[in-house]
């Protein structure tokens, strides 16, 4: 949206270029796995160090994975 942006945009004609939301979590399925993730297996979860933290996110999303469907957040 930037002036740079609408001055190359012009130089090429052909190119068609479709404006998405700055955010829309609706619309990528990825936020509603890890928004379930953080408030279910990592809430109240405290940590010692990054490994810690990557092994707790890695089993639980393993587990979504062997036993879905998981608790999906609506979003308004």
């Amino acid at each position: 949206r930037s002036h740079f942006v609408k001055d190359y945009l012009q130089t090429v004609p052909d190119l068609h270029v479709e404006y998405f939301p700055a955010y829309a979590p609706e619309l990528n399925p990825v936020e509603a796995l890890w928004a379930d993730t953080k408030l279910h297996d990592l809430a109240h979860f405290c940590l010692h160090d990054l490994t810690e933290l990557e092994l707790a996110t890695a089993t639980a999303l393993r587990n979504k994975h062997h036993h879905p469907p998981f608790h999906a957040v609506r979003w308004r």
